[in-house]
């Protein structure tokens, strides 16, 4: 694109960059309301990239790729978790006919986009700014800004990133790592520009303060504006590949992220076997697996939650304490949506094919041949022993393994209330289906989920009806809560592993 065409794609924004400056000098905006509509608008933003990262075409690259997930639920292709896994799907769904289709593979990195985004990132620009948000007016030119700013944003994306075709160029990865370097970017300026801000208007009003009538907040939080001008831009050109400088440079990202999908050869024969997953049985699997890992996760949010409702609570009241913990049980019930979706677009639609000496898996709602692998032998089947949706619902969830060390490529099949049925299509060397007792760790993981889950809550309401016996605030509650959060998370891990049982 040329220098001309982008400085016009870059107008929309610039124009909705205004509106703060205008606040600042037609409303005498403070500080607070200035940084309280950045870190808005950079919240609509991260939930945009998240949007945006579901229709890059590219596929990511998998090598190095972590795993943050709690061990052992899921794990499959060489040792990835169901979260990672499914980055390396195949195939795409068509929602709408006036968007581009939506790779299920980039799911996962839209997700880490908007949990890391918001729950970290909040957590760190509130801590930095805490006394600043707590004075935040919620005045409707405030909301018009905001609004104003990411229509702005919204506008570029259309044109730039669908009309044009954009996304058939770049990875997930690539389109999530712009906005996390902008936030970065932000953050530091808010951080650095603040305090330069003040100095600035103390000069102004000092040596200049016959000669200019605006006043010291004014002058001061001008460069601040401006900063978030040429943030803007850096991270406009960036997205187009065009690298003006060292900044946008870093925010473009890797420039040769992405892979290659290799061809999956299936013989133009009918296969010897065939087996149907149900989609109704994944569905339900998948609820189990959303709770799980709503385990891990909740108890950090709602931990967190309280932490930032005290740094509200002296400026707020009571309000700290209800706004962040509602905020943080819809993130959580959020994740847990996410990951259930992840979970059932990976396994719900399978069908599993054998021929003669390989074994071959096709997603029906993808229409994609997703894998292939060679038929294995006793040593490398068997019955997955730890999945406790397995153990509830009936089913059961049959692992295969090809290699060892860093070749080995592990599959599941299921899971399926037919195991028998598909061992037979499948023609695989299982003898026993049976699941080893397990009732005292479960027994122990239940308790202890009640425990720390409604301990608390038990608490907190009985302090609300009856606050002469039951005298605590909600943030002495903190103190014994995170040391019974590491107990808990470590229960539960040892538990899950307790479980684990890799040769089935």
């Amino acid at each position: 694109m040329s220098n001309k065409g982008i400085k016009s794609g870059f107008t929309p924004i610039l124009l909705a960059n205004l509106l703060p400056l205008f606040g600042v000098l037609a409303f005498s905006w403070d500080a607070a309301m200035v940084v309280g509509l950045y870190v808005l608008e950079l919240g609509l933003m991260i939930f945009l990239a998240a949007g945006k990262a579901l229709f890059a075409a590219r596929p990511p690259k998998l090598e190095d790729e972590s795993a943050d997930n709690a061990p052992g639920e899921g794990q499959d292709d060489k040792g990835m978790l169901v979260g990672d896994q499914i980055k390396a799907k195949r195939g795409s769904i068509e929602v709408v006919p006036w968007l581009p289709p939506v790779y299920p593979r980039n799911i996962g990195f839209a997700k880490q986009l908007v949990f890391g985004g918001t729950v970290y990132g909040f957590i760190f620009i509130v801590s930095l700014f805490a006394d600043i948000l707590a004075e935040i007016r919620i005045e409707p030119i405030v909301v018009l800004s905001a609004i104003t700013l990411f229509a702005g944003q919204l506008m570029e994306v259309y044109r730039n990133y669908i009309q044009q075709e954009r996304y058939k160029q770049v990875t997930p990865r690539a389109v999530v790592n712009t906005p996390f370097r902008q936030g970065f970017f932000l953050v530091f300026l808010l951080f650095i520009g603040l305090p330069i801000s003040e100095v600035l208007g103390e000069l102004v009003n000092t040596f200049a303060g016959n000669l200019i009538e605006l006043d010291q907040a004014t002058v001061g939080l001008l460069p601040l504006v401006v900063g978030k001008i040429l943030i803007d831009w850096s991270a406009f050109a960036s997205d187009r590949g065009v690298t003006t400088s060292r900044v946008t440079n870093w925010l473009a990202g890797p420039t040769r992220e992405g892979r290659t999908l290799p061809e999956i050869s299936v013989p133009d024969i009918d296969p010897d076997g065939c087996v149907q997953i149900n989609p109704r049985t994944v569905a339900k699997s998948s609820l189990f697996y959303g709770l799980w890992k709503f385990v891990f996760i909740a108890p950090w949010v709602l931990v967190l939650s309280l932490y930032i409702g005290g740094l509200f609570a002296e400026a707020t009241g009571d309000w700290g304490w209800i706004i962040a913990p509602s905020v943080a049980l819809l993130g959580i019930v959020l994740i847990l949506g996410i990951d259930t979706l992840e979970y059932y677009l990976q396994y719900g639609h399978m069908e599993y094919y054998r021929y003669d000496g390989k074994i071959i898996g096709y997603d029906q709602l993808l229409e994609e041949y997703q894998w292939s692998m060679p038929k294995p032998g006793y040593r490398n089947t068997g019955i997955i022993q730890h999945r406790l949706s397995d153990r509830i619902l009936g089913t059961k969830t049959i692992w295969m393994k090809h290699g060892w060390n860093e070749d080995k490529l592990e599959r599941h099949i299921g899971p399926t209330t037919k195991v028998n049925q598909t061992i037979s299509e499948l023609s695989l060397p299982i003898t026993s289906t049976k699941l080893r007792s397990a009732r005292v760790p479960m027994a122990i993981a239940g308790g202890l989920v009640m425990v720390f889950f409604c301990g608390p809550a038990i608490l907190l309401v009985a302090s609300i009806l009856y606050p002469e016996t039951v005298n605590i605030e909600p943030g002495d509650m903190i103190g014994g809560v995170v040391p019974a959060l590491f107990v808990f998370i470590f229960a539960m891990v040892g538990i899950k592993v307790w479980l684990h049982d890799r040769d089935g």
